[in-house]
């Protein structure tokens, strides 16, 4: 599916935004999917729908890439739940929440863990990401994982991230935060609007479970069942516009889509609206089509030097 977007900064038109969008994961972190995926599209000109076939990723010993859960010594898959370039490396995580059971007791912290695919060779290096997490939640006044066999009181769950070249940081904007125990029930109204940014926590960059350096933003409006499902920083605006797709979802089925443009201070360039209904869009990627952004406001693009992060 293709929408087209418009949005509007200083009373003027910056550009048609051209943007695929796709219903799961699968449709657009492709990279970092290692099974065999299919999809569709459309002509927009004919009208006709095309079938694409995706091919296991493997590595240079001809090997499926596979990205598994924790450190990688169990078979059992990680659960993808966003993507990133930096460094010319796919950086891949997930929800960021330790797994608990059905009293809330923490199983294993699988899914904090951050996977590295090296380009050319797709070697998969297994990061803790832990602390990082850790850290995200303090910054939100919410407790960090407990050990294995120990009581949640509190959770952070990312369904989005990503990295800036420009600002030298990683930015999350969480689907949902809880400061009490995991219930399925409750878990439905748990969406949050925070936008988060933190430095590198890369193996050695230092970072501990305060994360003085982690910056909170809220944005747009707070609806308890509406989160972040995915963000995308808007070519041409140094990293200082960011596409937003959030998603409603109920206990009894009901499913919706909307999209925004925003900026770091949290300013609507782009009012919220709904793209789809029974439908939960969790990824979406630019396709060409962007010109200048001259008189939108943004600042030049430089290296190393952006729209002020506060």
């Amino acid at each position: 599916m293709r929408c087209v977007f418009r949005y509007y900064q200083t009373q003027k038109l910056c550009s048609d935004a051209r943007i695929s969008v796709g219903r799961c994961a699968c449709e657009i972190q492709l990279a970092c999917v290692p099974v065999l995926c299919k999809f569709m599209s459309c002509n927009r000109v004919s009208g006709e729908w095309q079938a694409y076939k995706v091919k296991p990723l493997v590595d240079a010993d001809g090997k499926n890439v596979v990205l598994k859960l924790g450190d990688g010594s169990k078979d059992k898959p990680l659960k993808i739940e966003w993507a990133s370039q930096k460094g010319g490396k796919l950086v891949v995580g997930s929800t960021g929440k330790e797994r608990t059971d059905d009293d809330s007791c923490v199983v294993h912290h699988g899914e904090m863990w951050v996977k590295i695919l090296e380009p050319g060779t797709f070697s998969v290096t297994n990061i803790d990401g832990t602390q990082a997490f850790n850290g995200l939640r303090a910054s939100a006044n919410v407790g960090p994982a407990p050990a294995v066999g120990e009581k949640s009181a509190g959770y952070m769950i990312h369904e989005s991230g990503r990295w800036s070249d420009v600002h030298g940081r990683w930015f999350f904007l969480p689907r949902k935060l809880s400061r009490g125990t995991y219930d399925e029930i409750a878990d439905a109204s748990k969406c949050v609007n925070l936008m988060l940014s933190g430095p590198d926590f890369a193996p050695g960059a230092g970072i501990n479970n305060d994360y003085a350096d982690c910056l909170v933003q809220p944005y747009l409006g707070f609806l308890e069942l509406r989160g972040c499902s995915d963000f995308l920083f808007v070519p041409g605006t140094n990293d200082c516009h960011l596409f937003v797709m959030r998603t409603e979802e109920s206990l009894d089925g009901v499913i919706s889509t909307y999209s925004s443009v925003i900026d770091l201070q949290g300013r609507v360039l782009m009012r919220e609206s709904k793209i789809a209904e029974d439908r939960k869009f969790e990824g979406a990627a630019w396709v060409g089509g962007w010109a200048s952004f001259e008189g939108s406001g943004a600042p030049p693009s430089a290296p190393g030097k952006g729209c002020p992060v506060q």
